[in-house]
């Protein structure tokens, strides 16, 4: 075996130091990322929050215009422009906060799950979509119907981000900056297709794009490790990634993974109807914030409700015991004692179902904590609030009733 001269050891030494730095680099934004997901989760709050107020308030408003005959096509119109706008900031902040938990989100390796591919998709592209508004790229996407694939959805929600991130450089200097997202489907699989009208890839460097730490971007700007990552998240997939690209031409990148068997698919989400069902009754809500008890209230009341609200734990606590009520929605953060507290002190006292509320995560608290609400209180619900998690805990309610009767 020939020696190594000295000249072909310090290329060698010099490629190595090239590449520890990029480790360090891949560390120091992925200590940044954790970082990040922490600081979106209350930016989330902090933006949902007085949207969903917002929201509440304006069908309010638009109630009284129509009750007062009032409604006419300039109101409506305007009325249709601040709805559609609100759902459009609240789509971007939960886009941006799952994307963001994703990336960072180790619990889903454990086993795969059934994901819907159009559901993943749209949720990716809405978390970019206003950066590439921003640079004049036009986003388009050809999704049909649902496609459902075995994945793990934050691994393969990343692979997407780095597709459309690698297009969006691709386009940069281009005149026409246009990427589209397509799922097909043959017997047997999905087939992603990531299109862009970018400078295209020369055929000698289409063999390196899937290896590690090769780029075509200027140094500091590119890790090389995303085409890398993503081949090994999608083969983990026990999928297929390749890329189709001629100079000048544009790259047309190609994910394939298996379809899932029929009985594997979701089945029908039957909470709705269960809420229509479950449409009468009094109920108290429980919770120091005024704003959020009256959004809980006016979503509820619609639902056919006879609503209270108590900003008071003591009060409460005492016009629980007076009065019949059906149902007993409690914040966990109260003013002279928590939620657990007050549901435990009512819990034999009262027929009441006694439901807790977190404002936030209840993945924050303590084991020892959780496992407390889930033997004493009826059930919880974690914020945002809407009428589908309401509809699945009645449904739960309902199913414990119906088996112990």
């Amino acid at each position: 075996m020939k020696a190594k001269t000295f000249e072909e050891l310090k290329i060698e030494n010099e490629e190595l130091k090239a590449q520890l730095e990029q480790y360090k680099s891949v560390c120091a934004k992925q200590e940044t990322l954790i970082n990040i997901e922490s600081l979106s989760v209350g930016m989330f709050h902090e933006i949902h929050n007085p949207l969903t107020i917002l929201k509440s308030n304006l069908e309010s408003l638009k109630d009284e215009v129509v009750s007062s005959g009032k409604m006419d096509e300039k109101r409506e119109l305007l009325f249709k422009m601040a709805e559609r706008g609100i759902d459009r900031m609240d789509q971007v902040a939960s886009s941006l906060k799952r994307v963001i938990q994703g990336v960072n989100q180790q619990s889903d390796l454990s086993e795969k799950k059934v994901v819907d591919l159009k559901f993943l998709i749209k949720d990716t592209m809405n978390f970019v979509s206003p950066s590439f508004r921003k640079s004049g790229i036009i986003l388009s996407q050809n999704l049909k119907d649902s496609c459902y694939v075995n994945a793990h959805p934050a691994r393969l929600q990343q692979v997407f981000l780095n597709l459309l991130l690698n297009a969006k450089d691709a386009v940069s200097k281009s005149d026409i900056k246009e990427i589209e997202f397509e799922v097909v489907s043959d017997a047997k699989q999905a087939i992603i297709l990531v299109k862009d009208t970018g400078h295209g890839i020369k055929p000698e460097d289409r063999a390196k794009v899937f290896q590690s730490f090769y780029t075509s971007k200027e140094l500091g700007k590119g890790s090389g490790l995303g085409l890398s990552l993503s081949k090994q998240y999608i083969e983990d997939m026990n999928g297929f990634i390749d890329v189709e690209s001629e100079p000048g031409q544009g790259a047309c990148f190609i994910i394939r993974l298996d379809l899932v068997d029929s009985s594997e698919l979701p089945k029908e989400d039957h909470s709705k109807k269960v809420v229509s069902k479950l449409t009468s009754g009094k109920l108290l809500i429980v919770h120091p914030k005024s704003e959020v008890a009256a959004v809980l209230q006016n979503s509820l009341s619609k639902q056919g409700f006879d609503v209270s609200i108590s900003q008071n734990a003591m009060d409460a606590r005492e016009l629980v015991k007076k009065s019949d009520f059906d149902f007993v929605l409690v914040s966990y953060q109260l003013d002279s004692m928590n939620g657990l507290q007050f549901v435990s002190s009512l819990k034999n006292e009262v027929s009441s179902y006694l439901i807790l509320l977190f404002d936030k995560s209840l993945s924050s608290l303590p084991e020892k904590t959780k496992e407390s609400i889930l033997s004493i209180a009826h059930g919880y619900l974690e914020r945002p609030y809407d009428d589908r998690k309401f509809g699945e805990l009645m449904a739960k309610i309902k199913s414990i009733d119906s088996m112990s009767a």
